[in-house]
């Protein structure tokens, strides 16, 4: 039987859980559409500055594809 976890390793884990369960804030900053000089691709306009930053405003955000 194993002995059981010192702290430092459950908080390891627990941090380890926690940083995979966040998600991306959905705004146009951390949109695929977003190009950058401020375009929007999806709408081919700049987002007003108070939009650009607002959460959850649009249904065609697409998060930012890493390749």
């Amino acid at each position: 039987m194993r002995h059981q976890r010192p702290k430092v390793v459950i908080d390891y884990y627990e941090a380890v859980d926690a940083f995979f369960e966040i998600k991306e804030p959905q705004c146009c900053h951390t949109c695929e559409h977003y190009d950058e000089n401020g375009i929007c691709q999806e709408f081919l306009e700049a987002p007003p500055a108070d939009f650009a930053e607002k959460l959850n405003q649009c249904d065609k955000w697409m998060m930012i594809i890493p390749f």
